[in-house]
């Protein structure tokens, strides 16, 4: 999953290993810091996600690495 903070449309979310998609991400605040949250398309269990992104001028950076439970959120 990659979102860049200046670009809300045209932003693509593929996964190597299913065909799951992701929501758009939406980003809480979370006792001092931040968090994203997304949903999948449909359960993809034990699947890897990096969360990268993009500061205002730049390349994607990893930020975080999750693995989807067994339902879509």
């Amino acid at each position: 999953m990659a979102w860049n903070r200046l670009r809300t449309v045209g932003i693509w979310f593929t996964h190597a290993y299913t065909a799951a998609t992701t929501s758009t991400p939406r980003i809480e605040p979370a006792a001092g810091d931040r968090v994203v949250r997304w949903t999948l398309s449909e359960p993809a269990p034990e699947t890897w996600w990096a969360v990268l992104r993009a500061p205002e001028q730049g390349a994607f950076e990893e930020v975080a690495r999750v693995r989807a439970g067994p339902g879509v959120g």
